[in-house]
C-alpha cells in the first residue's frame, strides 16, 4: 500500500515525495522500481530535473542512483559513476551506460 501511495504523490506533482520515490526506485524488486521511477518521471517532466535533483540527498546511494538514471535520460556521460563508492549505484551506473 506505501509504494502505491508515493506512486499516487509523485503522479500529483508532490516534489516532497522524491527522496521516498528515489528509494523505491533503488529498490531490487521490479515493480517496486518501476513505481518510484515512473514517480520520479512524472515529477521531472512537471518540474524538470534540476528541481527534482534539488529535493534529493546527495549522501545516499538511492538519491545518487536517481541521479544518474536522470543523467542518462539527459543523454549525459555517467562513466565517473561507476566509481561510486555504493556497488549497487556503481551497477545501476554500468547498467546504463551500456545502454548508450
Amino acid at each position: 500500500m506505501a509504494e502505491a501511495v508515493l506512486g499516487a504523490r509523485g503522479a500529483l506533482g508532490d516534489l516532497t515525495a522524491a527522496g521516498a520515490l528515489a528509494e523505491l526506485a533503488f529498490q531490487s524488486w521490479r515493480r517496486r522500481r518501476e513505481i518510484g521511477e515512473a514517480g520520479l518521471d512524472t515529477l521531472v517532466a512537471r518540474y524538470g530535473a534540476e528541481a527534482v535533483l534539488a529535493a534529493l540527498d546527495a549522501a545516499r546511494p538511492a538519491d545518487r542512483s536517481t541521479g544518474i538514471r536522470m543523467r542518462h535520460h539527459a543523454g549525459e556521460d555517467v562513466t565517473e559513476a561507476l566509481a561510486d563508492p555504493d556497488r549497487t549505484v556503481a551497477q545501476r551506473a554500468q547498467d546504463h551506460r551500456c545502454t548508450v
